[in-house]
């Protein structure tokens, strides 16, 4: 593959009949170009430029360390050599300017490479004009350059140029794209330089970015670029867990997790995955009781679990201000809760068994149970709605004398615009544009939901564990970044 050749210029660059120019041999190049007082970097390779062709006559320039790479890289079509010309600055006499301007010379007559020279003028210490400078550098070359691949020298310029060009490189570029190479000051061969702790660096912000917003799925795209570290797969692990969980995908976190129980290989699986690889249920114990003993389709427990579980998406999402997201979420904890509350108190399964069972249902509850229905949810019986099935588990909690139940429910109603005289703000209906007319959700529109404090009361009613289920989740995989996970 054709590549280009990018490097930092330094003092060490350019030698002159086989010396460097520093300090040592300040005197003796200075004396070659017949000036009367020492000159320093800057004003050497100043006056060499500006009598180049005179100069390679009379003493030997030649390139170092460069020479090496375009020896040894034969693939090598261009070199773009950077060189510092601090115009602001009052330390200027270290400049490279006028070097790499004398290795273009030198490499576009030796070599026949085309040779490009890119002006640095601000300070070479300062890491943040730095990245800024290379970022934008790198976005132009890959646009111009999209066939090539960047061969990157790391002998040159300031710690700080060396680094900022490589973590600007990791950011901007494909892992495939570039590959940075040191030369040895004993030796005439280039050294692979591994990248990856630049990587998991730049790599793992994204995650933790991606992780805060409930984007597992872009944090686990991201992670395969971190396979070679030792603790690769358990941030998979985490990073899958969580994505299973915010989706709801309960049967997926059985299927791939729970038969790899035991694959975290360098820490122990948290508590939190075990727990809910078991169903143990998060939520407050009141809630766990409104689903009474007497159950058809699963223990009490694996509905408060599940129900539990939507809960904690949705109110994740409003911590994190996705509205649009929070009221999708919402709208499916309260479907699911009734479904489940009904299937707890009959023998309908209407969680298993919707459609079957939801025909019988309906008929019961049009036959024996109109009028009580009528008197909660005065509309025709028509179909087993939303509006309905809350009407029913009021009924059924009023019959149980259950206060808890009733209270919780009537909450619920307070969320459905069938509930005229009871609703705040219609869920339901802002649910429905969202997902029939493709319309985000407006922190205005929720404004008397969030004034009646229905957000609190739903959290004290289900029990909110602390700390929040997802924020857990986050900090582990946060702290295994880091490198400051324990195992106790």
């Amino acid at each position: 593959m054709k590549s280009i050749l990018i490097a930092n210029l330094g003092n060490r660059n350019l030698l002159v009949n086989g010396k460097l120019i520093d300090k040592a041999n300040a005197d003796y190049i200075s004396g070659l170009l017949l000036s009367k007082k020492t000159l320093n970097f800057r004003e050497i390779t100043h006056r060499i430029y500006a009598k180049i062709e005179e100069y390679q006559k009379q003493i030997k320039l030649q390139p170092n360390i460069i020479n090496t790479f375009l020896n040894n890289q034969n693939n090598i079509e261009r070199v773009l050599l950077i060189g510092s010309d601090q115009v602001n600055e009052k330390k200027q006499d270290q400049d490279t300017i006028w070097e790499a301007e004398i290795l273009s010379h030198i490499i576009e007559k030796k070599y026949k490479i085309p040779c490009d020279v890119i002006r640095y003028e601000r300070n070479v210490t300062n890491n943040n004009d730095l990245l800024k400078f290379y970022a934008r550098q790198l976005h132009q070359w890959q646009e111009k350059f999209a066939e090539f691949k960047f061969i990157i020298c790391d002998a040159g310029g300031t710690a700080q140029q060396k680094s900022s060009l490589k973590i600007a490189a990791e950011f901007i570029l494909g892992k495939d794209d570039f590959e940075v190479y040191y030369k040895p000051i004993d030796n005439d061969t280039l050294v692979l330089v591994d990248q990856f702790e630049y990587r998991k660096i730049i790599v793992s912000e994204q995650i933790n970015s991606l992780i805060e917003s409930g984007n597992y799925s872009g944090a686990l795209s991201l992670c395969k670029s971190l396979d070679k570290w030792e603790l690769y797969n358990d941030l998979n692990l985490l990073l899958r867990f969580g994505k299973y969980r915010i989706s709801n995908l309960f049967k997926e976190i059985d299927s791939k997790d729970k038969k790899n129980k035991e694959t975290f290989t360098v820490i122990k699986v948290p508590q939190f995955i075990n727990d809910y690889r078991n169903r143990t249920p998060q939520c407050s114990e009141k809630y766990k009781q409104l689903f009474g003993e007497k159950l058809i389709a699963s223990p009490a427990s694996q509905h408060a679990f599940h129900t539990s579980e939507l809960y904690f998406i949705a109110n994740f999402y409003l911590k994190i201000s996705n509205l649009t997201s929070y009221i999708l979420a919402l709208a499916i904890f309260i479907e699911s809760f009734t479904l489940f509350y009904i299937s707890s108190h009959t023998g309908f399964n209407l969680v298993e068994k919707y459609r079957k069972d939801g025909d019988e249902l309906l008929k019961r509850l049009k036959n024996e149970y109109k009028a009580a229905i009528e008197a909660i949810f005065p509309f025709e019986i028509k179909s087993l709605s939303l509006p309905l099935q809350l009407a029913f588990s009021k009924l059924i909690a009023v019959e149980l004398n259950d206060a808890y139940a009733t209270q919780f429910i009537e909450l619920l109603m307070k969320m459905n615009g069938s509930y005229k005289d009871l609703c705040i703000t219609a869920i339901d209906n802002i649910r429905n544009n969202i997902a029939h007319k493709g319309k985000g959700v407006k922190e205005s529109q929720l404004k008397n939901f969030f004034n009646s404090g229905i957000p609190s009361e739903l959290d004290q009613f289900i029990g909110i564990s602390e700390p929040h289920p997802y924020l857990l989740l986050n900090s582990t995989i946060a702290s295994l970044l880091k490198g400051s996970y324990h195992n106790d």
